[in-house]
């Protein structure tokens, strides 16, 4: 019978011979991923979460191999009926392997050339169980996972304070060397808040509301010496 419980695996024993065969097979996607940098650990329980959570004699009995099992584009591909809540448990699951809010911070960090600790206030601020959620249907539906993925970002930009969104373009500003350390300074204690906001979720919104952000960053940038384009 498949697994259609939706129930959590047992993570105190160790995987049978024939469990591990399938987490191995999916251990390098979860670990290719430079923007998704996890440690070992952290990508062997997840796909021993994965595994656990369909089961390997649901697996077994489908004829599903560890090699079908590490390129299928989706979990709803397989032969297998899987429960109603399967993404939500699996999100769970996954939220107990690792803090992949941070994770993810840590990805933009790097990809954005900011300095380590810049962004700590957006680990603090990400929504971990949204995260977790978009992993999970991630694996389990394939979809649209760079749109997905996207979409978060921008949820992410969206919803930071404006103290945070204030660091984050401080940050990234420094980083990509549209701003020195002493205007950083500067503007640490020019730019409002609730600008910097503004100029953050402005990057969703389209070039209208990034025209207008910039117009009420001007003063700031005017006063920190930064050139303003338009």
């Amino acid at each position: 019978m498949p697994n259609d419980t939706g129930a959590a695996p047992d993570s105190s024993a160790e995987p049978s011979t024939a469990a591990q065969a399938y987490i191995d097979g999916v251990l390098a996607d979860l670990t290719d991923d430079p923007a998704f940098p996890i440690a070992d650990d952290e990508a062997e329980c997840m796909a021993r979460a994965a595994v656990e959570s369909v089961g390997v004699d649901e697996l077994e009995s489908a004829d599903v191999s560890p090699d079908d099992f590490a390129r299928v584009g989706a979990l709803t591909l397989l032969p297998i009926d899987l429960a109603p809540d399967f993404t939500e448990q699996l999100a769970t699951q996954f939220g107990e392997c690792a803090d992949f809010g941070a994770v993810v911070v840590a990805g933009v960090a790097a990809d954005l050339n900011v300095e380590a600790g810049s962004l700590d206030c957006m680990a603090d601020e990400i929504d971990r169980d949204r995260f977790n959620l978009l992993l999970a249907d991630a694996l389990v539906t394939g979809g649209e996972t760079d749109a997905a993925g996207e979409a978060f970002g921008e949820e992410l930009a969206l919803g930071l304070s404006g103290e945070c969104s204030k660091d984050f373009f401080l940050a990234v500003g420094v980083g990509d060397g549209a701003i020195d350390e002493a205007q950083r300074s500067c503007l640490e204690e020019e730019l409002d808040p609730a600008v910097a906001k503004q100029l953050i979720g402005a990057q969703a919104e389209g070039p209208a509301a990034a025209e207008a952000a910039v117009e009420a960053a001007r003063p700031a940038l005017v006063a920190c010496d930064v050139n303003v384009v338009g």
